[in-house]
């Protein structure tokens, strides 16, 4: 039975279980939600009580609320976010201004970072002084953490750099490939905690209301081969764990001993037993690391600096807000804990703590992220960690993500590293419920050779990480109304222009509009502006610099730029518009670090770097069709955010490409020149003209001659690409009669000896 059918058919048990009270009223199955949801806090078995009210009576405001908030908890989001709307547009949220709240944080969660920072901004003022403190605070925070993922959501993505440094400086060619673990794995309702030990693979499971560890037997295809996942054999249930409903939420092995949580008299507590043979046998409590009354779980052990730490999670006293990471160190039998500290934990829940190598990896709901909770990493320094690094789109999305695990092998070559998910497959979801295991699986040539830190794949990927920069103008600029191809405007001068607009903007997209909803246009408009058009500048000014230093270093680079336009024009305008909206991106960076970057745009830098821009353009046959082709409307075709996003280009993607090989070439004017007849006495003279037709400075060391009857004079001795020297050469012949020849040579740094022939003959 697959995840999906299975979530179909708890709800037709539901169904049926419900069934027994016969037709009861709407307040009655709003009893029994209510009961579900706060005794017990089984919001699945509260969703479904509360759906059956609604179902009855749509039109109550606090069914629709109720029923909101379980599907909040039981991640059917969408669903809970029309509700909350539904709710909140009734009377502009004031019979339940918290519905804003969740409004924003719904959006958040399904990625719509724009939309959820405005309404968390729109919270924090609309209800300063009247809202719960602690909501306030979390909007507050939950503003920056929007900004974070708008500005990181859209650059490229990639953990090179992680796994090399897990695995060490001296491994190289890294592959890497990431995929969902299979169905034989994931078929519980909710799996996470992952270990590997060897061959060996462990993992908590949630099924049928039942925590288990589970163990499985790995077996890869080809260890070499990163695409093929591992088969998962042998999968079965660990023996001697102690039933309990809601224990083992985290499983950790070390030499002999194994550690793990259980629910207790209404707190979970953290215990280890002996690991013999495959199985756990004496447990007990670990009384010293557990505070009554609290929950103490997820339980991790690592050797660090020779001595056993104990990694686990705690809401005790004492920390810094929400769930916490604690740790005790093992000296002669389990010390007092401690709380790991403010740079690791945070207001909300810091959770699922693996250590591995020197880095501690785990997960947070608090620091900057793309949503829910977010892997991160955080390297040993010292008697704590420094500051937290998130682990990347490749980890994280605006779901739930936890669990991080990491097995290396330098001996194979290969590391893996496990993390659990709630992400849905694809949009068209419904629930968000269920946690999945993934595995980065990546193989690596490990070796004696060291490899350079700064190889041209490092500097691609330092430029690719600042990309895509998406840069927006005004309807038909620069230059509107031709169809010419190229412009003398920066793409800064089409910035200024259009920044100058947005109050016209703002007039023509509230046009009409009063109260809340004009005020809301407003809020989108600015945004637009702000989040979108400033910056790209700000992206911009960003990506040149490190390009420019690239550059500066000898490196040759091709950047790809893709160009869109709105369909209120004709495809082969658009195509036009677009190469002279690439044009002034071109113009910028001539123009930009006093002209630094125009040797490279032309070929001519010393170093041989060179840059060049390939234009990919769409026009309207890419166009968003949402989009008003109708030139009357002007707010649907020009002004409303959907025709904004249309009208830009992106730096999409830099390449190297090989340098430019940098040479002189001579070409003299002349190589051999006759004066034919000359007077008995007296000499003669001539200019020779030595051009430089190479890309590369000419440097000219001297020149010398066969003897003194012979006199050259160089006007210069470097000769830039494309200009000239003027060699004039006297010449003197000691011959009284017949003719004289000799030749006068020309030295050229790293060259042989150009050689002139003159020739002269004296009158009888």
């Amino acid at each position: 039975m697959t995840r999906h059918h299975s979530i179909i058919a708890f709800f037709v048990i539901l169904f049926f279980t419900i069934e027994h009270v016969h037709a009861q009223s709407p307040e009655q199955y709003v009893k029994y939600g209510d009961k579900a949801a706060l005794e017990r806090n089984a919001w699945d078995e509260a969703f479904g009580y509360y759906n059956q009210a609604y179902a009855l009576d749509s039109t109550s405001f606090e069914i629709r609320k109720r029923l909101a908030d379980a599907a909040r908890e039981v991640k059917y989001y969408p669903m809970a976010f029309d509700l909350y709307k539904t709710n909140y547009d009734l009377d502009e949220g004031k019979t339940d201004p918290n519905a804003l709240y969740y409004m924003a944080w719904l959006e958040k969660a399904m990625g719509r970072y724009e939309d959820a920072q405005r309404n968390f901004k729109k919270f924090t003022k609309k209800y300063k002084t009247t809202a719960d403190r602690s909501l306030i605070d979390f909007a507050t925070h939950e503003v920056k953490a929007s900004q974070w993922a708008l500005n990181n959501i859209d650059k490229q993505d990639s953990p090179d750099s992680l796994l090399q440094a897990i695995m060490g400086a001296d491994c190289r060619d890294v592959q890497w490939n990431k995929d969902k673990l299979p169905q034989s794995i994931n078929k519980g309702t909710s799996v996470f905690a992952p270990l590997q030990q060897y061959d060996q693979f462990y993992f908590s499971s949630y099924n049928e209301s039942v925590w288990s560890i589970r163990n499985a037997e790995m077996l890869f295809d080809s260890i070499r081969n990163p695409k093929i996942l591992p088969a998962f054999a042998q999968i079965s249930s660990i023996p001697g764990m102690p039933f309990s409903e809601g224990s083992q939420a985290s499983y950790s092995l070390v030499d002999d001993r194994v550690y793990f949580s259980q629910v207790n008299n209404d707190f979970t507590q953290i215990m280890t037993g002996s690991w013999q043979n495959g199985q756990i046998i004496t447990t007990y409590v670990l009384d010293v690391v557990n505070a009554e009354g609290t929950i103490n779980t997820m339980p991790h052990v690592a050797k660090m600096d020779g001595k056993d730490y104990l990694f686990f999670v705690s809401n005790r006293a004492g920390g810094e807000g929400g769930l916490d990471i604690w740790y005790s160190v093992n000296d002669d039998g389990w010390k007092k804990p401690k709380n790991l500290g403010k740079r690791i934990n945070s207001e909300g829940d810091e959770i699922t703590p693996f250590y591995h190598d020197g880095r501690l990896y785990f997960a947070s709901d608090w620091h900057q992220g793309y949503g829910g909770s977010d892997v991160f990493y955080a390297n040993h320094k010292g008697e704590t960690f420094d500051k937290p690094v998130n682990m990347g789109k490749t980890f994280n999305s605006s779901f739930n993500e936890l669990s991080p695990s990491v097995y290396a092998s330098k001996r194979d070559g290969r590391c893996n590293i496990y993390f659990a998910s709630n992400k849905p497959d694809s949009l068209q979801y419904e629930s968000a419920c269920c946690n999945d295991l993934y595995m980065l699986s990546a193989v690596f040539d490990c070796g004696e050779k060291k490899v350079a830190t700064d190889t041209t794949r490092n500097v691609l990927q330092r430029l690719m990480n600042e990309l895509p920069v998406v840069l927006y103008f005004h309807n038909d600029e620069p230059n509107p109304r031709t169809m010419d191809t190229t412009t003398t405007l920066t793409y800064l001068d089409a910035f200024a222009s259009y920044t100058a607009l947005k109050g016209d903007y703002i007039r023509e997209n509230t046009k009409g509009l009063e109260g809340e909803k004009r005020d809301d246009k407003e809020e989108i408009t600015k945004d637009f502006f702000e989040l979108k058009v400033d910056k790209g500048v700000f992206d911009l000014n960003r990506f040149s610099d490190a390009l420019l230093a690239e550059l500066d270093s000898g490196t040759s680079f091709r950047l790809y730029v893709r160009g869109f336009a709105s369909p209120r024009a004709k495809t082969e305008y658009n195509l036009n518009l677009t190469k002279r909206r690439t044009a002034s991106l071109v113009n910028y960076l001539q123009a930009d670090s006093s002209g630094a970057f125009v040797p490279y745009l032309r070929d001519e830098a010393s170093n041989g770097a060179r840059l060049e821009i390939e234009l990919l353009p769409f026009g309207e046959l890419k166009s968003d069709m949402t989009v008003s082709d109708n030139l009357g409307d002007q707010r649907g075709s020009i002004y409303n955010r959907a025709a904004c996003l249309e009208r830009r280009i992106e730096i999409e993607k830099v390449v190297a490409i090989p340098p430019t090989v940098r040479k002189a070439l001579v070409d003299l004017s002349e190589s051999r020149f006759d004066f034919g007849l000359i007077p008995s006495r007296g000499g003669v003279e001539h200019d020779f003209l030595i051009c430089n037709s190479g890309n590369a400075p000419l440097v000219i060391d001297s020149v010398t001659t066969e003897c003194g009857c012979t006199t050259p004079t160089l006007d210069k001795q470097l000769v830039l690409p494309g200009e000239h020297a003027t060699l004039k050469v006297g010449f003197n012949p000691l011959s009284r009669q017949g003719k004289d020849i000799k030749e006068v040579y020309v030295h050229v740094a790293g060259e042989k000896p150009i050689v002139i022939v003159l020739e002269a003959e004296r009158k009888k």
